[in-house]
């Protein structure tokens, strides 16, 4: 995964570990007031440095709750019968202009499609492309299809 992806879902993991974690203190607590007061004690009895535990645990906790969601997400569409795209074919997708009779148009082949033909231009070999494009972890299936959407004009 690349760093960017652990910052991004680091950063979600925070708010969302806070609210995890508040919510289960709650549930063990038995109330909202018990919770924040135990968070506020623990926080200004230590003068802050409970912070120390309560953050990571909250990052930890949040970090975790994304994992299993994504996780969840992916085996849910494989259920489905979609195939998934690593989060960094999802952020250089590009939407499709219209449908092709017989090829599957999706965005992410058709944001391999246009690398293709961009590297192309540039006078690089078929052989270069296929080996920049798997080394940045796309399928053989995924470069194939976008070379018949080439194919068929795309």
């Amino acid at each position: 995964m690349q760093q960017n992806n652990i910052r991004i879902i680091a950063a979600l993991g925070f708010p969302i570990g806070v609210v995890t974690v508040f919510f289960s203190l709650v549930l063990f607590t038995g109330g909202v007031g018990n919770a924040l007061s135990l968070v506020f004690v623990s926080i200004l009895c230590t003068l802050g440095v409970a912070l120390i535990f309560w953050v990571p645990f909250c990052t930890g906790v949040g970090m975790l709750v994304v994992f299993l969601m994504l996780a969840l997400y992916r085996q849910l569409r494989r259920a489905a019968g979609t195939t998934v795209p690593p989060l960094e074919r999802l952020a250089d997708a590009t939407q499709p202009d219209e449908p092709t009779g017989g090829v599957s148009r999706n965005a992410y082949h058709q944001a391999v499609a246009d690398y293709i033909r961009k590297a192309r231009a540039k006078g690089y070999s078929d052989s270069q492309i296929d080996s920049r494009l798997a080394a940045r972890g796309w399928e053989i299936n995924d470069i194939a299809q976008a070379r018949r959407l080439l194919a068929v004009g795309g």
